[in-house]
């Protein structure tokens, strides 16, 4: 999916044609992964490019706490670009549906670095 064609209308036609509710671009890592899904940035629907992180992937318990954070960019037409770092130790397909619904369930999610948890 080249990002310079990438519409909200087109990305919706790719997602009803599988059965997640996001797409991943590359291979999927334990400690990474970049997504694409749909959901609200400043009261309009947009494209999150996505690359969530496992925080603990390859920690060790004594290494210390590491902050969750959820790191957001202004928007560029349709795509808006979003990093998610989560204190869990790998990444799979439950975790990045979860990832999702969070993304989506906040209301005010806004340009900037939020950090929670720690």
């Amino acid at each position: 999916m080249a990002d310079c064609h990438v519409t909200v209308e087109g990305f919706s036609a790719v997602l009803a044609q599988q059965e997640e509710d996001f797409v991943i671009l590359g291979s999927l890592q334990p400690d990474r992964a970049h997504i694409r899904f749909l959901g609200k940035h400043t009261g309009h629907t947009v494209i999150w490019d996505a690359h969530v992180h496992a925080l603990l992937h390859g920690r060790t318990p004594a290494a210390g706490s590491t902050a969750q954070f959820i790191d957001v960019g202004p928007p560029d037409g349709p795509l808006a670009d979003i990093s998610i770092g989560l204190a869990i130790e790998h990444i799979d397909l439950p975790v990045l549906r979860k990832t999702v619904i969070m993304i989506r369930n906040y209301r005010r999610l806004r340009p900037g670095r939020h950090e929670f948890g720690g």
